[in-house]
């Protein structure tokens, strides 16, 4: 109530009329370091276990479809589950970091506090071509299979 409470209408409102004993709070964790791998021997991580990642780009679960999906296809085109494995780390470690890393970094963005800072920031989004936005979403968004 104290944070919001100032915000615009309807917003003021719609906090009284919530029942404070069904209001949830769910802290947001993230792996840090991620670990040096995501294979080791018959054990494979894959989603969270391998690159928990702050909510912000909304690719946490995204991700995890991206790994079983790369660990499915290099398991039915390789007959060595090692070889398979070793492709599966090399291919999802790279681009599951990168995505949670720029995730934890836009969540710091938006969790600016300070009239300079958020003025700053908001001015700096404002001014940022759509071309330039969009290029860096279709890094994160667009996904390509690894070749077998």
């Amino acid at each position: 109530m104290r944070r919001f409470i100032t915000w615009h209408d309807p917003i003021a409102q719609i906090l009284h009329a919530t029942d404070p004993t069904s209001v949830l709070r769910h802290d947001v964790y993230h792996l840090r370091p991620h670990p040096s791998r995501y294979v080791n021997g018959r054990l494979v991580l894959l989603g969270d276990a391998a690159h928990a990642m702050t909510p912000d780009l909304g690719q946490g679960a995204c991700q995890a479809l991206e790994d079983a999906a790369t660990l499915q296809m290099l398991i039915e085109s390789h007959a060595d589950l090692a070889t398979a494995s070793a492709r599966y780390d090399a291919s999802r470690r790279p681009r599951a970091s990168l995505i949670a890393s720029r995730s934890r970094q836009l969540g710091r963005l938006g969790q600016l506090s300070g009239a300079r800072a958020t003025a700053l920031r908001n001015r700096i989004m404002y001014a940022t071509p759509a071309r330039i936005t969009n290029r860096q979403l279709d890094r994160t968004l667009i996904w390509h299979a690894p070749s077998p």
